[in-house]
């Protein structure tokens, strides 16, 4: 997959702290930095997501993915500059959200050169994801 190497509960972003993360993904960045990525599942039902989900499609992930920015993010561009921070949000009957869906994209573009394969793979990589977090 042109380098791309992925790593579960990997080390602390940033070696000054303690707090992990779900996931790196090294060789995707073009700079050279490693992609930090935490996983979060949410309902679209709890109190604080109700409003926003009805009217909004993606809401709750988008808040998730939000809360989990905020908690990782700076720890992990403080440990290098280059390095990105993924928030993975899935909504509880399978909606991704949109960092989620980009990563998934990035991830077919990097593991096939062959551009006419990228659909049909990006739509089996997101069944697969959907069928591990519908709950």
């Amino acid at each position: 997959m042109c380098g791309l190497r992925v790593t579960v509960e990997p080390a602390p972003a940033n070696p000054h702290t303690n707090k992990r993360v779900d996931f790196t993904a090294r060789g995707l960045l073009a700079n050279g930095g490693v992609l930090y990525g935490d996983t979060v599942v949410t309902t679209v039902t709890c109190k604080s997501h109700a409003d926003d989900a009805a009217i909004v499609d993606g809401a709750a992930a988008a808040k998730a993915a939000a809360g989990k920015v905020g908690k990782h993010r700076d720890l992990v561009l403080a440990g290098n500059p280059d390095n990105r921070f993924l928030p993975f949000a899935v909504e509880e009957g399978g909606r991704i959200g949109t960092d989620a869906e980009a990563y998934i994209g990035a991830i077919v573009r990097a593991g096939s050169a062959d551009p006419a394969t990228w659909c049909a793979t990006k739509t089996y990589c997101m069944r697969r994801c959907l069928s591990t977090y519908i709950i």
